[in-house]
């Protein structure tokens, strides 16, 4: 999935509160279809 890709992504360059942010708005957009 996309969003599986960006939070891996984000993993790698962010700190762990980016990388909880993606997280977060990835299951809010998830959620939000």
């Amino acid at each position: 999935m996309l969003w599986d890709c960006l939070y891996t992504w984000s993993k790698g360059i962010y700190d762990a509160d980016a990388s909880l942010f993606v997280e977060l708005a990835s299951l809010y957009i998830i959620v939000g279809r």
